[in-house]
């Protein structure tokens, strides 16, 4: 990718190199900078079949990924709590259990 970021910094209108690092960031899920990638491409003014529906398809994906991040760390969160509310409970019960037990020999 650095060879690609080199071409372009070299020649900003090489459209293979544009399109090359767009496809990188993509296959490495780094989606925001794919985005980014394509979307300088397009502000060159050059007309690419497709292109401008391979973002929107990509805008949606990185939104549906953020929704999924979003839900799953409020699952993570709401096993944490469940977890922390289990431990408590148990530390409850075992303190009321030596109580019990320190009443129970203080009255032998």
């Amino acid at each position: 990718m650095q060879v690609l970021q080199e071409s372009i910094n070299l020649n900003k209108e090489n459209i293979y190199a544009h399109l090359a690092l767009g496809d990188a960031l993509e296959r490495q899920k780094e989606i925001e900078k794919a985005i980014m990638a394509y979307k300088d491409l397009m502000g060159l003014g050059v007309k690419i079949h497709g292109l401008k529906e391979k973002i929107n398809y990509l805008e949606n994906v990185l939104g549906n990924m953020k929704v999924s991040n979003y839900s799953l760390s409020r699952k993570k969160k709401k096993r944490r709590r469940m977890l922390f509310q289990l431990l408590n409970h148990k530390f409850r019960r075992k303190t009321l259990l030596r109580k019990i037990q320190v009443q129970r020999s203080k009255a032998l």
